[in-house]
């Protein structure tokens, strides 16, 4: 009688890990993830600063990229994976395939096709364009902590404003309230 319980106590485990681990397949079947690539792309190395480094404003960003060239935004001869890059201060990048515009709010770029501009891009979103290896950023969000830490996220974008694959490297850095390093 002792082992029949324990016999039947296994056979209700074992079903109801068969069963959990049914639903849980079919659950997880109907989660979408193609088209993902999750791997690293060591393409770009950002050379400064270097993580969690403590900088003064204004901070020049400066990386290096292999594998890519280099389109200004509108070029029509420029190959489909040409462009140039977006560098984001404090804020999440654009997503793959979103283009510039999403970044702004609808109704500043509706009258204007050439908005975005890269003025209203950098002082009012704290995002940068460049076609160089480096970018120049001369001033961060503010809070009222002594050492702030900030996050720069650099994308590529096609020459349409679109961003280029998932692609996207970041680094952190430091900045005193006083402007000082130490």
């Amino acid at each position: 009688m002792l082992i029949g319980r324990v016999q039947r106590r296994r056979f209700a485990r074992v079903l109801q890990t068969l069963a959990l681990t049914l639903v849980a397949g079919t659950t997880l079947t109907s989660c979408s993830l193609s088209g993902m690539a999750f791997r690293q792309d060591h393409r770009m190395s950002i050379t400064s600063p270097t993580e969690l480094e403590t900088v003064k404003l204004p901070l020049t960003v400066r990386w290096s990229m292999s594998d890519f060239t280099v389109a200004a935004p509108g070029s029509d001869d420029a190959p489909p994976d040409a462009g140039y890059y977006a560098v984001f201060v404090d804020r999440f990048p654009i997503p793959p395939n979103a283009s510039l515009k999403d970044v702004v709010s609808t109704s500043s770029c509706d009258a204007d096709p050439s908005c975005p501009s890269d003025e209203l891009l950098a002082q009012q979103y704290n995002v940068y364009l460049t076609a160089d290896e480096s970018v120049t950023i001369p001033s961060v969000p503010v809070s009222q902590f002594r050492t702030e830490s900030h996050t720069i996220t650099i994308v590529l974008i096609d020459t349409s404003g679109r961003r280029l694959g998932e692609s996207a490297w970041s680094t952190s850095f430091r900045v005193n309230a006083d402007g000082t390093t130490s």
